[in-house]
């Protein structure tokens, strides 16, 4: 019994007055007994009451193992081996504030049970027992004044001692009768965690503990009598434990103000609180061989509510959804506050070969359970008994409150899917290899956790995946269309993909490629709203692409032979994905085309909501592979469309280059996109101020290593290498199933990379050097730049004519440029050198001067779409919200465009040619010296790589590694901040130059001279004067000693570690919260997650093509408006304890949508 009852007494908060850290201990008497690995009983002036039985108790009958009651070995010998025992029944007042008044009432009720006849039913009227009392049971075993070993006396010997001495044990002992009899306490419990199972006799059958302690013991007492006397005593015990629970259950509603039916959250009147263990914090070091591995067992009263699964080899854990940190504490009211001491959460260390060791335990009360707003809390852990060597201060973080329906709903779901994705045995996981092919070897890794290509929880209401239709094998795809006369010789007509329009199906089926692409510009019929912001809409429509490569072709020797002259069907299957923000969508696929083109009846048209102005829309098109394991989609381009530059009210039709990445210099054109948008603002003021924020970190998950190859092209492009792992274990095949996952390049060493990074600093410096030079030019050499139309005198006037006005004849208008960026820096400088205070403000508004010149700069490209929205634009919105409607012609002032970007390129050019006359002048200035120096040098180059037998190895990467890390972050920061000076991001750019505006001319009434003058006035006079020594003898020394110096050092000690801490804590809860929401969103959304960028990133930047063109959004009054036949959210997600999806913050929007909803839509059927 010791075995089992050990444990148990380390989980109860009542042992702390009872600890014996020492080996022996005396009594009254003086006479010292030997503690043989227990604790010596408390003194009884301890227990206000104490009853108790001598018994002989054999080894158990039955232990919990893996949940089971299993029967033991030993109880077959049980009668050979039962032990001479004390079982003692005692109520503990836990709290010192109690009555003695109280005390002799309950000590004479429990007297008078104690003198009542065996086999008399009379019941005395007990009082209900007071808060903070707990009654025990406990086990106690003999320790001799002689030595003698009682344990191996005759079973009869001690029956008989037993009998004789009835008569004393019988009485009950006062708390201040001392008992002078030695005896060691074996285990002990709450009367909660004993259970009678069957009596016969003067046996007894009852179980002990709780959970995976619990086990079944046969007691034999000495008479029947004493049996029945142990059997009224626990039910009358077990009666007022029960009248207080009512009680309690009484006292805190009506303290609330509530009564149990208001209060309860179903009909039945049940308590339910939501549980999160978050994490535990310095735990002790259980296993320094090893490792730690810790895991929490939360008990209510004899139940066990909930056990967490392990987290290895670490003494901070994080539990997280998947590792059993939630779960939902239901019961009855009477359920809830029977147990005495509240919720314990057992903290234990993990142990293959042996028992698992407690680490500590933290208690929670009722009371504290049901006020919880489901804050983070950090609780220590009270160690009890064991020993803590390496000197941890443990603690255990938790979250709890009150569940709502949705924390209901939320818990039960999440155990059923954990209960259908169960793939281990009696608590184990399986193990499975997970493969990994780099360099050409196979390195064979085993997880503990298996990886699986199932989708999130709610991945149907956040995901659109790509739609691909079926054909017939030898189908038709063209025809000739019959002539007048019916004979098969007109115009070719292509079958339309990938299917026809269902209401008009005849019709629609076969169609010329000019029927074909002027149908697509038709408006579209379905739309899938998706989404949960609130400042407006982007609606999107994926009309078609060109000249797409075929990536359906074959490699073979001396070429590459297109699959459809080997086999049907063998060209390209384009999709499109689109992100936008939290939220990612994917068209119908059009098969076997190059050029394909989305019908308005297809899955193309999406509309977004915003929620935040400076979001960009990611389009990446692919070619759709089958459905096979392992298969990935191709790549054939991405394009990052600025929405931020976008004028509301206007519909935008943009052709875009396709590349295969915008972060490298090399890149290949892969045909074209053509997009149709609108953009629509509810407040434009509303965005304007909402820029001020930064826009939020998002992360997006998909369930499949498909889509997450998918969803990593279409943020990035191709940026790395394919790489083989493991997905998931098929348990029909008993075999892995393996995938392609992009492993990116920018990560690892890559000499290629660091190359890319040096050369894209090289060309922000080939881009900004024109600049610079056109800049300075044009202020220190006066020249105009901003235009002014006005009348000058002729000098011949014209004739008269009837048609010619009067003005006319006389005056002509011509446009003269203005050096206003002259001016301005010619009365900055004068006036800067005569009041040199104004200093500050002026170094803002050279700030506010530059962002304001750029735009002016920018606003002199004669491309349309590389002309950023002007500072007197993004005013008009802030101030009055009213935006402007742009028109935009196809190839509008395509001649002056092709002539601005010959002269960047010659510029370019230029200073190219200036590199390489430095280093030819520079190579001539070497002498033959170090020509045969670079001889020799080859040689020994050609000896190593001899030597290396073919093997790659730089031993350069410790050091290069670190560099190309940090030129990635160089150039990161240098496209952000070219973003903003460039007014790509021209929210941001406008809020800037404002800023340094308003602050500058704040600044010019601030007398900073006088500020400064009289500041280093008083320090010079004040600090640094000969009456400082009068200071230090009169005051320093008088009032400082050394004890006063010790006090502040260790007061400013305190205060630096209380920062220390506090740092340490800020660190600790924003590690919780990201290891947290990765798998919050892993089972939410689907296993693979995606990190978007949120800021323009991009080396280079996607500017729609001349073809491109607007028009002015008009609203079709018609009355038929947009058909939603889809709607999808978004997948952030905020909270305490149990996340909330957007969805779930509005009613309105949560509702499902029975029908197809209507919006307004523009009236332009080719637009």
């Amino acid at each position: 019994m010791s075995s089992l009852l050990d444990p148990i007494k380390n989980i109860s908060s009542r042992w702390k007055s009872n600890k014996t850290k020492q080996a022996s201990t005396k009594d009254d008497d003086g006479e010292k007994h030997a503690l043989i690995g227990a604790k010596q009983v408390p003194h009884p002036s301890s227990a206000r009451a104490t009853r108790f039985w001598d018994v002989q108790i054999p080894p158990a009958k039955k232990t919990m193992v893996g949940g089971i009651m299993i029967p033991t070995v030993e109880s077959a010998l049980g009668n050979l081996l039962q032990k001479h025992r004390r079982i003692s029944v005692e109520i503990h007042q836990l709290k010192d504030d109690e009555g003695a008044a109280d005390f002799k009432v309950l000590q004479e009720h429990l007297r008078g049970e104690s003198l009542v006849q065996h086999g008399d039913d009379r019941h005395d009227d007990f009082e209900a027992l007071t808060e903070g009392e707990q009654i025990l049971v406990r086990v106690l075993k003999p320790i001799p004044a002689d030595g003698k070993n009682t344990e191996s006396r005759n079973t009869e010997e001690v029956i008989d001692e037993a009998n004789a001495t009835h008569a004393t044990n019988t009485e009950f002992h006062k708390a201040d009768e001392p008992d002078d009899c030695g005896w060691s306490e074996v285990g002990g419990c709450d009367l909660d965690d004993v259970e009678i199972l069957k009596t016969r006799g003067f046996h007894c059958e009852m179980k002990f503990g709780r959970g995976s302690e619990a086990e079944i013991r046969r007691v034999k007492f000495g008479s029947v009598e004493e049996a029945e006397s142990f059997l009224r005593v626990v039910r009358k015990l077990g009666s007022l434990e029960s009248n207080r629970t009512k009680q309690r259950v009484e006292d805190y509603y009506v303290s609330h103000g509530k009564s149990v039916q208001e209060d309860a959250i179903d009909e039945s009147g049940g308590i339910h609180i939501v549980v999160e263990i978050v994490s535990g914090i310095h735990l002790p070091e259980a296993d320094k061989i090893v490792g730690t591995d810790p895991y929490v067992v939360v008990r209510m009263g004899t139940r066990e509510v909930h056990c967490t699964k392990t987290i290895v080899d670490t003494v901070n854990p994080i539990w997280t959804i998947d590792s059993g940190a939630y779960f939902l504490l239901s019961a009855t009211p009477e359920e809830f506050f029977a147990s005495s001491s509240g919720v314990t959460f057992v903290v234990k260390n993990h142990d293959a070969l042996g028992r698992d060791d407690i680490m500590g335990i933290v208690v929670l009360s009722q009371e504290e359970l049901l006020d919880g707003n489901g804050e983070r809390k950090e609780y220590p852990l009270d160690f009890g008994d064991v020993e803590v060597k390496d000197g941890s201060t443990g603690k255990l973080v938790c979250r709890f409150r009150k569940a709502t329906k949705r924390d209901v709903e939320f818990i039960e779901r999440l155990s059923e899917f954990q209960n259908s994705k169960k793939l281990h045995m009696f608590g184990v996981e399986k193990a499975v290899p997970a493969v990994l092919l780099t360099s050409g070897e196979a390195v064979v890794n085993f997880s503990r956790k298996t990886l699986s290509e199932e989708p999130g929880v709610y991945s149907a209401e956040t995901f659109v995946p790509p739609r691909f239709f079926t054909s017939k094998t030898l189908q038709k795809k063209t025809k000739k269309a019959p002539n007048i006369s019916g004979l098969p010789n007109g115009p070719k007509l292509i079958r339309v993909k990938p299917q026809p329009d269902p209401e008009r199906s005849k019709a629609t089926k076969w169609l010329t490629l000019a029927q074909i692409d002027a149908e697509s510009k038709k408006r579209s019929q379905n739309w899938i709203e998706v989404g949960t912001g609130d400042l407006g809409k982007l609606f999107v429509e994926v009309l078609g692409c060109d000249d797409l490569p075929n990536m359906d072709s074959i490699p073979l020797v001396g070429g590459i032979v297109p699959a459809a002259n080997l086999l049907v069907g063998g060209k390209t299957d384009a999709f499109a994905c689109l992100i936008f923000e939290d939220c990612i969508v994917n068209t119908d696929v059009i098969n076997d085309t190059l050029s394909p083109r989305w019908m308005p009846w297809t899955q193309r048209a999406f509309i977004f909501h915003i929620a935040h102005p400076s979001s960009q829309l990611l389009i990446g098109l692919l070619d759709f592979d089958s459905e096979m394991p392992g298969a990935t989609h191709d790549g054939i381009g991405r394009v990052s469309v600025d929405i931020s530059n976008f004028h509301p009210k206007t519909v935008y039709t943009l052709y875009y280059n396709l590349y295969t990445s915008a972060l490298t210099e090399k890149r290949k054109t892969n045909g074209q996109l053509k997009i149709r948008l609108r953009i629509d603002w509810n407040d434009a003021r509303k965005v304007a101020l909402a820029s001020m924020e930064l826009p939020p970190q998002v992360y997006i998950n998909v369930a499949t290593s498909r889509d997450y190859n998918t969803a990593i092209f279409t943020c990035e492009g191709k940026v790395g290498h394919e790489i083989l792992q493991l997905i998931w274990w098929d348990d029909d095949q008993h075999s892995p199933c393996f995938t392609f996952l992009l492993q990116d390049d920018r990560n690892v060493f890559n000499l290629g990379t660091l190359t890319e990074h040096v050369d894209e600093i090289q060309g922000y410096y080939k881009d900004l050097i024109p600049i610079l030079r056109a800049a300075v030019f044009t202020v220190l050499l006066w020249r105009g730049h901003f235009p002014i139309r006005m009348r000058v005198p002729r000098c011949f006037p014209l004739s008269p004519m009837e048609d010619r006005r009067f003005v006319d004849r006389f005056t002509e208008e011509v446009t003269m440029f203005l050096p206003l960026h002259s001016l301005s820096a010619f009365i900055f400088g004068v006036v800067l050198a005569e009041h040199y205070n104004l200093l500050p403000s002026f170094i803002l508004f050279t700030i506010s001067w530059l962002m304001f010149a750029t735009s002016g700069y920018l606003s002199h490209n004669p491309s349309p779409w590389q002309k950023p929205i002007s500072f007197p634009e993004l005013f008009s919105a802030l101030a009055f919200g009213q935006t402007d409607v742009h028109t935009i012609q196809p190839y509008q002032n395509k001649d002056a465009i092709e002539k601005h970007d010959a002269w960047k390129k010659e510029e370019r050019k230029k200073l190219g040619e200036e590199a390489e006359k430095k280093v030819a002048l520079g190579s001539l200035a070497k002498g033959e010296g170090e020509v045969a120096a670079m001889n020799d040098v080859a040689e020994v180059e050609m000896a190593t790589k001899n030597e290396g037998l073919g093997i790659s190895f730089n031993p350069l990467e410790p050091i290069l590694f670190p560099l190309q890390q940090n030129l990635h972050k160089l150039c990161i920061g240098s496209r952000i901040t070219r973003s903003l000076i460039t007014w790509q991001e021209p929210l941001y750019a406008f809020w800037i130059a404002t800023a340094c505006l308003i602050v500058g001319i704040v600044f010019l009434v601030v007398p900073w001279a006088f500020l400064m003058r009289w500041t280093i006035r008083v320090v010079i006079w004040l600090l640094l004067g000969p009456w400082m020594k009068l200071v230090d003898i009169y005051y320093v020394k008088r009032t400082q000693s050394d004890k006063d110096i010790q006090e502040a050092e260790m007061a400013q000690l305190r205060r630096k570690m209380k920062e220390l801490r506090e740092s340490a804590t800020t660190r600790q809860t924003k590690r919780e919260d990201l290891t947290k929401l990765k798998y919050l969103k892993r089972y939410m959304f689907g296993h693979y997650l995606l990190e978007l960028p949120r800021f323009k990133e991009s080396r280079y930047v996607d500017v729609p093509l001349m073809a491109s063109h607007a028009s002015p959004f008009v609203a079709n009054t018609a009355g038929d408006g947009l058909k939603i036949t889809s709607r999808k959210y978004g997948q952030q997600i905020t909270g305490s304890i149990i996340p909330e999806r957007e969805i779930e913050k509005s009613p309105t929007e949560a509702s499902p949508l029975s029908k197809s909803s209507e919006v307004k839509v523009y009236g332009s059927t080719d637009a």
